[in-house]
Parts: C-alpha cells; sequence; structure tokens
C-alpha cells in the first residue's frame, strides 16, 4: 500500500509539473523586422514595403515585401515581415498597384523587433514619412492616390526623423 501510494505521489507532482511549466512557458521574441500598417482599403490591391538596410543603398527589387490586401469597409493589419538578416535604416510603403484612385485611410503603422516597437498613428505618420506627387492627402490619415498623365506610383518615403527613431530604438 504504501508503495502504491508513493507511485501515485510521484505520478501526481510529474502531472502538476508539465502542466505548470506549459503554462508558464514564454514564446521567444522573433528576431525579425515587422511592419504592421493598420488600414482602410476599399477595393483589392497590393501593397509592396521597400527597405534599405545599408548606410548608402538604395531602394531595389530585391529588397521588398509584397502583401494582396482585400477591399474592406474596415481597418486591417497589412503585416510586412523582413527577412531574418534584413536591419533596415529606411522604407518606402507602396499604396497600390492596380490604378486605384480612392483614398487610402491609415490609422496605425507599427514597427517592431522583438519586444521593440514603434508606433505611428494617424496624427504623427507625417513626421516619419512624406507621400508623393500620387498621393493627395485629404485630411489627418486619410489619403487620395492619383493618376497623373496616365502614371501611376503612390507611395510614402521615410523622412530622416524615422531613420533618426530607427538608429536610437533598434
Amino acid at each position: 500500500m504504501c508503495a502504491k501510494f508513493k507511485l501515485l505521489n510521484k505520478l501526481f507532482l510529474l502531472v502538476v509539473f508539465f502542466i505548470s511549466c506549459g503554462t508558464n512557458e514564454k514564446r521567444p521574441q522573433e528576431n525579425i523586422f515587422k511592419v504592421i500598417l493598420t488600414v482602410k482599403v476599399i477595393e483589392d490591391d497590393k501593397f509592396q514595403l521597400f527597405y534599405i538596410d545599408s548606410a548608402n543603398g538604395k531602394y531595389n527589387e530585391r529588397d521588398v515585401v509584397s502583401v494582396n490586401v482585400e477591399g474592406s469597409q474596415d481597418f486591417q493589419s497589412i503585416v510586412f515581415k523582413l527577412p531574418l538578416k534584413a536591419f533596415p535604416r529606411q522604407f518606402r510603403i507602396d499604396i497600390g498597384e492596380n490604378k486605384i484612385e480612392s483614398p487610402v485611410e491609415i490609422d496605425t503603422l507599427k514597427i517592431m523587433f522583438g519586444s521593440k516597437k514603434l508606433v505611428m498613428n494617424n496624427m504623427t505618420f507625417n513626421r516619419f514619412f512624406k507621400h508623393n506627387v500620387y498621393i493627395e492627402e485629404n485630411e489627418h490619415g486619410i489619403y487620395s492616390r492619383r493618376i497623373i498623365n496616365k502614371k501611376y506610383d503612390p507611395f510614402f518615403s521615410s523622412t530622416e526623423f524615422l531613420k533618426k527613431h530607427l538608429e536610437l530604438k533598434f
């Protein structure tokens, strides 16, 4: 009887140990850059995030992450996961390829690396990114994409302000 009691006691302790280990386990932080754009886009389109990870680099077709976007009347999060070794210094966000002139509403943009995070809302976004001629700002966070002389390439480029924040934060 005593041997059975000791065996049951040990089994009970093992079960409690494994259950408690599973609940306290933390996932390791991903050591990749993620850019999460929370946006309202009413038509299907494709967004791209170009990045420069060297001091003297230029944007190119090799350093880009593309995401297909489904149109919605609601805000949605578009997640750009950069390759494992990428450590960006600058960004360019292309907000459409389909020559659609409808507005895009930006709520937030988050840049994340592991547990570190930089968050921009629709009021501060313009400090970190500037738009090109194919984008017209209607009000804070709402931007219209435009065709000019049959050309279309709406994008935002990171500013020096963002570059400094990236250096300090990450």
